[in-house]
């Protein structure tokens, strides 16, 4: 479980907005009684390894397991499983593996409905395999609105995140992201170059702290 960031607290670009954050590490059981944990940033949830992953990681990476982009707004979650149930291919795995990926991602939508209390949510999911164009991001929610999300990855290798106080600060970071998307404009016809460029950038990240700094 990732946190999504209200938007008042983007203009904080101070180091100390991050000082007292916390990043902690837990099984799914255990995660009501730590949301009420001061400085408490984010929670990485442990859950143990499905076979129904792999068979699914293998048809995303192909081509053959496809759900078009899509951005769900304010969508209780019982019309969920119903749009899940319209939309996720049939035939490009098994049965059993699209009945598990839909019932992992209803639970997933249970759990962040029993963390915020909120009775509809907002729902992003677009499948892809891996490649370097994806970084490093904050998501934003609207004033007032519950400030915990929840990002779940079923293929690739997985989230990537730095400790808050790696990091200078959230200008510097937007900073970088801005540069390195104008990377993968500039570049969109020449996926080598681009991802050439992309590997440097992302080797030494900007917006950390560098070790003579901390």
């Amino acid at each position: 479980m990732l946190p999504t960031a209200a938007d008042s607290s983007i203009r904080d670009t101070s180091r100390e907005r991050f000082a007292s954050a916390r990043v902690c590490f837990a099984e799914e059981r255990k995660l009501p009684a730590l949301l009420d944990q001061p400085g408490l940033m984010a929670v990485w949830l442990r859950r143990p390894r499905q076979d129904w992953l792999d068979e699914l990681s293998v048809a995303v990476e192909s081509g053959a397991f496809v759900v078009p982009r899509a951005e769900l707004d304010g969508m209780p979650a019982e019309h969920l499983a119903q749009w899940l149930e319209q939309n996720l291919p049939r035939g490009a795995v098994t049965p059993d593996c699209r009945d598990a990926l839909l019932s992992d991602l209803l639970n997933e939508c249970h759990v962040l409905e029993q963390v915020t209390g909120a009775r509809a949510l907002r729902v992003r999911i677009f499948t892809g395999a891996p490649d370097r164009r994806c970084g490093y991001h904050v998501d934003t929610v609207r004033p007032g609105a519950p400030v915990w999300g929840l990002l779940r990855v079923y293929n690739g290798p997985r989230t990537h995140w730095f400790a808050p106080e790696q990091i200078r600060s959230m200008g510097d970071f937007y900073a970088w992201l801005q540069q390195r998307d104008r990377v993968v404009r500039q570049f969109a016809d020449d996926p080598g170059a681009r991802d050439a460029r992309l590997e440097k950038m992302d080797a030494a990240p900007e917006f950390l702290v560098r070790e003579d700094q901390s």
